[in-house]
């Protein structure tokens, strides 16, 4: 019985001493490194960041990859999605009786996970701003050398 104790003792004060440079570590981080918020502590409130204006278009905005969500072109400022409501149904989902004004969604937002098409919306595809964004006038946050599949050699 007493060895069963002093093994067990042994093996916590070895994971004990183990995970303390590790500890250290997570608590010194790499000066090199800067998070997005630039020296805000995650346990603060951050500053609103300024409005951009959104580049309205009359047409989609070309992707710049195969399967790059569409881009939004137009402003999504006082939309509601959420769990009651979703604003961009209003104009994205067509009826029998009523065409759609926007876009229609893509059919593949009516597959569910198994990949059974579906008469509904799928629940994983319903909070649009998941994948689908507005375009801005915003600078870069971080420098980008992207170039699409079509403009490489």
């Amino acid at each position: 019985m007493k060895s069963k104790f002093i093994i067990a003792l042994a093996a916590a004060a070895m994971i004990t001493a183990a995970a303390t440079p590790l500890q250290a570590q997570a608590t010194d981080p790499d000066p090199a490194l800067q998070s997005l918020r630039g020296a805000q502590p995650v346990d603060e409130t951050s500053p609103t960041p300024e409005s951009r204006q959104v580049m309205r278009q009359n047409q989609p905005i070309p992707r710049e990859f195969a399967q790059q969500p569409p881009l939004i072109p137009h402003s999504i400022a006082n939309f509601r999605i959420d769990r009651e409501e979703n604003k961009c149904l209003a104009c994205h989902v067509g009826t029998e009786e009523k065409k759609a004004v926007g876009t229609p969604i893509s059919q593949t937002h009516y597959t569910v996970a198994t990949g059974a098409a579906s008469a509904e919306l799928s629940a994983a595809r319903y909070f649009c701003t998941q994948c689908h964004v507005p375009q801005t006038d915003a600078p870069p946050i971080v420098s980008n050398e992207f170039k699409p599949v079509s403009d490489t050699p």
